[in-house]
């Protein structure tokens, strides 16, 4: 009897961890672009629903504010590059930290 593994019996070399890592890299990746639309679709609401607010154009604004870092993010997604992720979250961070009032009365007080 020839007894050989199946294809997912992993080896001990450790064949099957790559098999494994891009598994979990498609299942991250599909994550990530639900959310990164999540994200874009929030804010293409908001300009919609909110074109000038006190005489300010939050269109404008929401436009000008967003789509530079919302664009790094998708390009270090795509590269699979995770610092570059990173950098590119961390702004997209401090963008809502800065459009958010409350964050200013917490640093106040």
């Amino acid at each position: 009897m020839n007894a050989r593994p199946s294809p997912a019996t992993p080896s001990r070399s450790g064949g099957f961890a790559p098999l494994t890592i891009a598994a979990r890299w498609t299942s991250s990746r599909c994550q990530l672009d639900y959310e990164l639309g999540r994200i874009q679709q929030s804010f293409a609401d908001a300009a919609q629903l909110y074109p000038v607010f006190k005489n300010i154009p939050l269109a404008e604004l929401i436009k000008s504010e967003s789509e530079p870092p919302l664009a790094d993010l998708r390009k270090s997604i795509d590269a699979k590059n995770l610092d570059e992720e990173k950098a590119a979250d961390e702004k997209l961070s401090g963008l809502a930290e800065k459009a958010n009032p409350m964050a200013e009365r917490k640093e106040a007080a």
